[in-house]
């Protein structure tokens, strides 16, 4: 009593054991190509122990994508600590055999596609193949509806992505996802704002390519 100290840990983790990404997004600082930074099971492992004594949802990213972490040791963490994955992937490596072993720890599930035209995905996050990311988007989206794991779609407003959009959100609706979210472009990489669309189409073009 009187005690102003608050000691309880976290109840959510951010943390990856690699700060690797597949892929070079334009509006991500990864396309500046940082150096990767990666932290052994072992040297974690102090951390590990204390944080999730506490913490109920993970995060296993770090601007990065978190299907490149070792799944063995996440799946690990998780069953053992009694933690849930709030997953933000672009959804490449996201294959119906990695989704399958991770769904009974997915708390949400997050997947970064801007479009579902090929030509603009493949152009705002190089170096993916559409080809082979939609079908693992349509598995999720799926499966996630079966299992009630929420799903969200993750699109950034872009000049090129916004004339997507109408087509997109009935691309979106006709796979059974059931939310999407809009994000701003960000100042975050060399040649993010580029992609300005304010710049590049105005507040009345946006308008109308969004009403």
């Amino acid at each position: 009593r009187g005690d102003t100290r608050f000691e309880h840990g976290p109840s959510t983790v951010e943390f990856a054991f690699t700060s690797a990404c597949n892929l070079r997004c334009v509006m991500c600082g990864q396309s500046d190509d940082p150096p990767v930074v990666k932290v052994s099971k072992e040297k974690a492992a102090p951390f590990v122990v204390e944080v999730f004594k506490s913490a109920v949802t993970w995060n296993p990213s770090a601007t990065s994508e978190p299907l490149l972490n070792d799944l063995d040791e996440v799946m690990r963490i998780c069953t053992e600590k009694n933690v849930f994955l709030e997953l933000y992937t672009n959804a490449t490596l996201l294959t119906p055999e990695r989704f399958e072993r991770l769904a009974p720890r997915i708390h949400r599930l997050t997947m970064s596609i801007d479009s579902h035209v090929p030509e603009v995905l493949e152009k705002v996050r190089y170096p993916i193949k559409a080809a082979k990311t939609l079908p693992n988007v349509a598995y999720a989206i799926k499966r996630t509806n079966e299992l009630s794991i929420p799903a969200v779609l993750h699109t950034v407003c872009m000049t090129e992505t916004i004339p997507t959009y109408p087509e997109y959100v009935d691309w979106a609706a006709d796979m059974g996802a059931k939310e999407i979210t809009v994000l701003d472009l960000l100042d975050c990489s060399t040649h993010a704002m580029g992609s300005d669309p304010l710049r590049a189409l105005g507040h009345e073009r946006m308008a109308a390519l969004l009403a």
